[in-house]
């Protein structure tokens, strides 16, 4: 399998461990923080699999895989955590929309088993549906930095009134964002509706 699985815990020892164990069997890349887990993915970095641990310092695995899930929505999410909680459980599932729960520890055997088929999901859902992207255009970074100064400006505190306003201003804001977001990792042109 050539598919990339990027792994993001606080923990640089367990990283080690798991890049240790799974070398061989799957090209793995680790962060010890979400924030740079995120910037590898923003730059380009093509995972198939995103595995990342619920208790992290600054950010948590949630709003990480939700994170994910808004710049990269093809890319297959798994939580995985030490607590064993249904609350934690439902909200990686409704927020960030993952695709497994693996409780810690997890066995080298069972996780290789549930990368295989994070990666056969990938293959067969995502994958497909990023081909006609890929071979679009690529878009002038210029022309993102741009957009991604538009919509910050957009999203000021005085602006915030007004978007709160209006339901349909704020559906169009959030399309608009996630077109440029998609833009910006997928390199496709943006298109802008006037």
């Amino acid at each position: 399998m050539n598919e990339r699985i990027l792994f993001v815990d606080d923990n640089p020892n367990l990283l080690a461990a798991i890049k240790r164990q799974l070398h061989g069997q799957f090209e793995v890349d680790t962060c010890t923080d979400a924030y740079s887990a995120l910037e590898k993915i923003k730059k380009g970095k093509d995972y198939a699999v995103v595995v990342a641990d619920m208790q992290m310092p600054k950010m948590n695995g949630i709003q990480f895989l939700e994170r994910v899930r808004l710049v990269s929505p093809y890319i297959v999410r798994i939580m995985l955590t030490g607590n064993i909680d249904q609350e934690t459980a439902v909200s990686a599932i409704n927020q960030a929309q993952v695709y497994r729960y693996i409780n810690k520890p997890c066995p080298t055997d069972v996780m290789a088993l549930y990368l295989v088929d994070a990666i056969k999901h990938f293959q067969t859902h995502s994958k497909p549906a990023l081909r006609p992207l890929k071979k679009r255009k690529e878009v002038n970074l210029e022309s993102i930095r741009i957009g991604d100064t538009l919509c910050s400006n957009l999203v000021t505190s005085e602006n915030l009134l007004i978007v709160s306003a209006g339901t349909e201003i704020t559906r169009t804001l959030q399309r608009r964002l996630c077109d440029l977001k998609e833009a910006y990792v997928f390199k496709s042109p943006i298109v802008i509706e006037r």
